[in-house]
């Protein structure tokens, strides 16, 4: 016969006193419920992060300031409260190419000791005879001396290379924060991403034309709209793999049939939602990863999606702003595709209305139409061409590396072939 264990009142409120200590332990690693902390890990890649830092002007580095390569150049970038010098180096003094970026958070332009990661090659479009290459360096997280702190800081870029000549480089910065956050009766676990480069995660839109990225420094993009930093909100145990919803701070964010607006404290320690009372409706567009910046009346919002529909308060909207991500064939990084309306225009762009319980189709992005455009230019002409999108709104495309460059093919009157040529990059 087997017996039957009992366990006593104080063995049960100890049992219980024991699971609450569980359940308050994750969140009083981040300073409990609404607590963020800065965390030594890089996002996941996302094509549609702006690229804070740029440049295409480089100096040589002298040896004594840490680099071993006698080709070795840098770069340096001033951002509102950091300064950054990166430098293209080789990994061996000997080394016939620049394989290896060092980073300087001081700013200064002394390498010695500092932070490095290796290039890697990748492939592009160009033909095979072409003298570029692009290089990738990181994703990684390094620990920077900021405003008298340690933290953790992701890092990485692109730099291209022209029979050896550094010609351009790229570079993201940045810091992430998790903990958890309210959202009414449930809690759900965050993370916040700097994608400003200002090293914090507190920045939100001031407005459609009036949100600046890091200014102040050659190199940054001084108004870049989308400058202002994301949360990522996990609906799936916090792993942040599954039922993750992405939200723009200042914005409001679609949750369990309900919409928050979610805000960070001025120190960035803290993650508030407060609920918003409006009727929903949808929007589908039929691509499968795009990003598009909505105006409206009372809201202004950043929709991310796929084919399915996306759920959208109900009004009517200008589209601003989309971005579409394409992965081409053979290619290992994306490209993207960038529809604008005017600047300084609350009214330009596609216009369309989203009503209550019903979903709003919208033709945006691709197919792109193409248009040759021809210029005087002293004694020639200048070729080029201009680019619209599905809505007939500008377009622009950013692709995985330097395509082949293109033939010209004149014609007469009459259609026949006067001349050809191949074009070259400068």
């Amino acid at each position: 016969m087997k017996k039957i264990h009992r366990l006593s009142r104080n063995a049960l409120f100890g049992k219980a006193v024991f699971l609450f200590a569980l359940a308050a332990g994750a969140a009083s690693a981040t300073g409990g419920v609404g607590g963020l902390k800065l965390i030594a890990r890089a996002p996941e890649a996302d094509p549609f992060r702006p690229i804070a830092l740029s440049s295409k002007d480089f100096v040589p580095v002298a040896k004594d300031l840490g680099a071993i390569n006698r080709d070795a150049v840098m770069a340096k970038v001033v951002g509102e409260s950091w300064a950054l010098a990166v430098g293209i180096d080789s990994a061996r003094p000997d080394a016939e190419k620049l394989d290896l970026i060092r980073l300087d958070f001081s700013g200064t332009g002394e390498f010695g000791g500092k932070h490095s990661f290796p290039l890697k090659k990748i492939a592009t479009g160009a033909r095979k005879a072409s003298r570029s290459s692009v290089y990738t360096f990181g994703p990684g997280v390094v620990q920077v001396l900021h405003e008298g702190v340690k933290i953790p800081v992701f890092v990485e870029g692109m730099c291209e290379q022209n029979d050896g000549e550094v010609k351009k480089l790229h570079v993201s910065t940045g810091v992430v924060a998790e903990g958890s956050c309210r959202f009414g009766k449930k809690v759900y676990g965050v993370r916040v991403i700097d994608a400003d480069g200002r090293l914090g995660v507190n920045n939100a839109p001031a407005g459609p034309d009036a949100e600046e990225g890091a200014s102040g420094g050659h190199g940054m993009q001084e108004k870049n709209p989308d400058a202002v930093d994301v949360a990522t909100i996990d609906t799936n145990s916090e792993t942040f793999k599954r039922g993750v919803v992405p939200v723009t701070l200042g914005q409001i964010a679609h949750l369990d049939g309900k919409w928050y607006r979610v805000s960070v404290s001025a120190g960035g320690s803290k993650i508030s939602a407060e609920q918003v009372s409006t009727e929903t409706g949808s929007v589908v567009v039929s691509h499968d990863n795009w990003v598009a910046t909505l105006i409206g009346a009372k809201y202004e919002l950043s929709l991310r999606g796929g084919r399915e529909p996306v759920p959208a308060p109900a009004g009517r909207y200008v589209i601003r702003r989309y971005r579409e991500h394409v992965l081409l064939s053979g290619a290992s990084r994306a490209a993207v595709l960038t529809v604008a309306a005017e600047p300084d225009s609350r009214t330009s762009g596609l216009s369309f209305s989203v009503a209550a319980g019903k979903a709003t189709r919208l033709k945006i992005g691709s197919p792109v139409t193409v248009k040759p455009t021809v210029e005087t230019m002293g004694s020639g002409y200048a070729f080029g061409f201009s680019l619209a999108d599905e809505s007939g709104m500008k377009a622009s495309v950013s692709l995985p590396g330097r395509p082949a460059p293109p033939v010209v093919k004149v014609v007469d009157a009459k259609g026949k072939q006067v001349y050809s040529g191949k074009m070259e990059y400068g």
